[in-house]
């Protein structure tokens, strides 16, 4: 007998309630008992794109596969690997390499020139049949919002989607539409209420916060964006628009290496390529408008604090007492800093009651201290030898649990390919023999992946730990020497630029007066020497 996986992924939620991937579950063990393998591993990947590689569970089935932990893979389909072409054919061929044979619901795959060659065309066909239908699902959709259908089944707040049962068919009708629901539709109104009194989104957040009305989404708070989303969505005067946004990638969430969906961000498309669909109202329409007059005064008319100056306008500031941000706050003709905990955890009461400080005291000190560090080269030295030995120390700590921890997963590999050996020729075995073997193995695999997930954070914590090596004693009296020559020449805009590339961040206790500052000692092929120079 030999050893066999299935690896199964779902890209969404929809796909998950339709139970997609227990249909793929129930495939591969069939197709597994049929071919007389035994099953020693199940890969699931729920909920994640097919659009990127990074995916935890298909990174595990190919370090097992690697490892030799089994020698049959069995898939519903290719794409369920990889939606693109190139990736799909590079983690096939890598399987193959690795001696894996791959089983799909239609046979297996042949690893011969032949069997190449069909992998090829596959994937062109398979990536020609992705593009194909979501240009076909996109025209449809236009196409049904063209004809003022409602065009999938999540609604806006106040609405639900409902459709017709066909008792001839016995099921319901295609098209589904808005109907407004009661309790919700008094909601809405008043929230639009509550703003023509108090004129104010942030008012109304904590309105609706203290008498206890439940959010839309059933969370704990009410939150100022949920409120400004509703009381400028044009649903509720009968109107809803599709094709209004399209997707992209963004900077959030880069140092996830498991995404889900990688185009996470949302821009509005060109006015004329909205698709208005009629709607049932629940708003009056004069008091939407009057709400919507009032948004844009209150926009033109917000309060700027472009005259006040900061030093730390571009450095990330922080409270020590709760870990919030510090914002910069004009006050009567004067410049504060202060702590958002009130803002951050707004309409919620605050958990922090440290107070606001003048700029000017926070801006006066944290310059006097930086100068006093640059234009010191012994006070830089010594900070960067006693860095680099504490970081040493940590890294060497690092290291030699890394070495532990990837001796013992030798180890157990080695075991498991024994037992998989024994299992794969030997074939007159006792069953309760063969029983135990199998138990013994699933217990050599769940230590494995918990080894992964230690080397993983250890991995991560390494990475933390690193520090610059190309800094030297005569780059530090350099970068220093010339300082001296240029700081005190300064305007206050060049303070500002200067502080943003030394400064990494800055901590401060308005209670006890103190403040924590992180440096970046530059080289002199930074931004921040160029500056001095000029």
């Amino acid at each position: 007998m030999e050893s066999a996986v299935f690896y199964t992924r779902v890209s969404t939620d929809s796909q998950k309630e339709r139970k997609t991937i227990e249909y793929q579950d129930a495939l591969a063990k069939e197709l597994i008992t049929n071919n007389q393998h035994f099953l020693v591993h199940e890969y699931k990947d729920e909920g994640f794109t097919g659009e990127t590689l990074d995916r935890e569970q298909l990174d595990k089935m190919r370090e097992g596969a690697r490892a030799g932990s089994f020698k049959n893979l069995y898939v519903f389909d290719l794409d369920r690997i990889s939606r693109t072409m190139e990736e799909q054919i590079f983690v096939v061929k890598e399987l193959m390499k690795n001696g894996i044979d791959i089983y799909t619901h239609k046979g297996k795959l042949d690893s011969n020139e032949d069997g190449k060659k069909i992998l090829y065309i596959t994937a062109i066909v398979a990536e020609m049949e992705k593009m194909n239908t979501l240009a076909r699902t996109r025209e449809a959709k236009r196409q049904k919002a063209r004809r003022n259908v409602v065009v999938g089944h999540k609604t806006s707040t106040g609405y639900d989607y409902k459709k017709d049962w066909n008792p001839v068919t016995n099921e319901y009708v295609r098209d589904g539409r808005y109907e407004p629901n009661g309790k919700w539709k008094k909601i809405v109104n008043i929230i639009f209420d509550t703003y023509l009194d108090l004129r104010s989104i942030r008012g109304v957040t904590k309105y609706m916060q203290d008498n206890g009305y439940p959010t839309p989404m059933g969370g704990a708070r009410w939150g100022k964006t949920t409120i400004k989303n509703i009381l400028t969505r044009t649903d509720y005067i009968g109107t809803m628009f599709y094709n209004k946004h399209y997707s992209i990638e963004t900077k959030s969430g880069q140092d996830r290496k498991y995404k889900k969906v990688v185009r996470t961000g949302r821009r509005l498309r060109d006015r004329k390529e909205w698709i208005g669909i009629d709607v049932p109202p629940i708003v009056d329409e004069k008091k939407y408008k009057l709400v919507q007059d009032i948004l844009a005064k209150n926009s033109t008319n917000k309060r700027r604090n472009d005259k006040y100056k900061y030093l730390l306008t571009e450095v990330d500031k922080f409270c020590l007492l709760c870990g919030c941000r510090i914002n910069k706050t004009p006050y009567h003709g004067v410049s504060y800093y202060k702590c958002d905990n009130k803002g951050h955890r707004f309409p919620l009461p605050r958990d922090c009651f440290a107070g606001a400080v003048k700029s000017e005291t926070i801006d006066d000190y944290v310059w006097s201290k930086t100068a006093d560090i640059i234009l010191n080269p012994d006070i830089l030295l010594a900070k960067v030898k006693d860095t680099i030995s504490n970081h040493n120390r940590t890294l060497g700590s690092i290291d030699n649990e890394k070495s532990i921890l990837l001796k013992e997963k030798s180890d157990l590999c080695k075991q498991s390919k024994a037992i998989v050996d024994c299992l794969t020729k030997i074939k007159d075995w006792d069953e309760n023999a063969i029983k135990d073997l199998q138990e013994k193995l699933n217990s050599f695999y769940k230590r494995l992946r918990i080894i992964d997930e230690e080397l993983s954070v250890l991995e991560a914590h390494h990475n933390e730990q690193s520090v610059d090596g190309c800094l030297s004693k005569k780059s530090i009296k350099d970068f220093c020497k010339l300082a001296v020559n240029s700081m005190k020449k300064f305007s206050f805009e060049d303070k500002q630029k200067f502080v943003k590339m030394i400064l990494s961040k800055v901590d401060i206790d308005t209670v006890s007066k103190k403040i924590k500052v992180k440096i970046m000692i530059p080289s002199l092929n930074d931004n921040s020497s160029l500056l001095l120079r000029t």
